[in-house]
């Protein structure tokens, strides 16, 4: 069971930190009134959603495997579109990517972790392909950050499989 203290603490650190990446992102580069308000809206609704969704959590324990689900695609979804669009004037989004799996390295198993890295991975790879990468150096750094992805949220989920849960793996 997904412990609703779990679902806080992710939204106190990553809502905030994919927040301060998006506003760089539509500050520095001036992707232009449409983006800037759509993705303003974008990013409004979503931090709305993750701070009720943890407060249901909280408020509803029975609930809390539901809602971290739930939370995990919904912001999976919302990075999607993000870096999507906006990544192409701001080269860092890609780490919103890296939220999902640690999220999951924080709530579940290590499969889970291995899967939802490989789906965030494989997605990001998708979207530069789309967006037309090319160069291995372009293509360098794309591999490096897939590893970092996955690197990442396998250290984290062991890192609290050995602090918090010893007896599961």
């Amino acid at each position: 069971m997904i412990k609703p203290e779990s679902i806080k603490i992710v939204n106190l650190y990553f809502t905030p930190f994919a927040t301060a990446l998006i506003l760089i992102a539509l500050l520095i580069s001036n992707p232009g009134v449409t983006y800037t308000v759509g993705f303003l809206c974008l990013m409004l609704f979503s931090i709305v959603f993750n701070n009720l969704t943890s407060y249901f959590a909280k408020r509803e324990q029975k609930w809390s495997n539901l809602i971290g689900v739930v939370r995990l695609f919904f912001n999976l979804f919302m990075n999607i579109i993000i870096v999507y669009f906006l990544g192409k004037f701001w080269g860092p989004l890609w780490l919103l990517f890296v939220l999902t799996p640690i999220a999951t390295a924080i709530y579940s198993s290590t499969r889970n972790t291995i899967v939802m890295a490989l789906l965030c991975s494989l997605t990001l790879m998708l979207i530069y392909l789309v967006r037309g990468l090319s160069g291995i150096v372009g293509w360098g750094q794309a591999i490096s950050h897939v590893l970092f992805i996955i690197v990442i949220s396998l250290f984290v989920h062991n890192l609290i499989l050995v602090t918090y849960r010893p007896d599961t793996r």
